[in-house]
């Protein structure tokens, strides 16, 4: 298996409408990693529409790189770090070097801590 990135089959597609980096004015929370994303502080702001719905992602910058560094093919809105979880497992915890030299330096101590968990279960 190819522990660089993560493989999704993607069945449906979303169509986006607007994608901005806005600096939070207020808090809000990531529909990933459901941290809350203080004021001041950047995050992506994403509205699609979907099977005749809109709905607009905010994702922060710890999971945007997360996203950037392992989801090729694709990705589903709000599943990303279950995805990647897989990942790790299904990689057995060997995760690609030059993948995590591209995360933040939360993103990776995410990572590691998926990474070690996996281990840690594994024995």
């Amino acid at each position: 298996m190819d522990c660089a990135t993560v493989s999704i089959d993607i069945d449906d597609y979303c169509t986006e409408l607007s994608k901005t980096t806005p600096t939070a004015r207020k808090e809000h929370k990531c529909h990933e990693c459901y941290r809350q994303i203080k004021v001041g502080e950047t995050y992506e702001r994403v509205t699609v529409a979907f099977d005749g719905t809109v709905a607009t992602n905010k994702t922060c910058c710890d999971c945007v790189s997360i996203r950037e560094a392992f989801f090729s093919d694709g990705y589903y809105f709000e599943r990303i770090m279950e995805d990647f979880e897989e990942h790790v497992s299904e990689c057995r915890g060997d995760i690609a070097e030059e993948q995590m030299i591209k995360l933040t330096p939360r993103a990776k101590g995410i990572v590691a801590d998926m990474m070690e968990r996996y281990l840690e279960e594994g024995e």
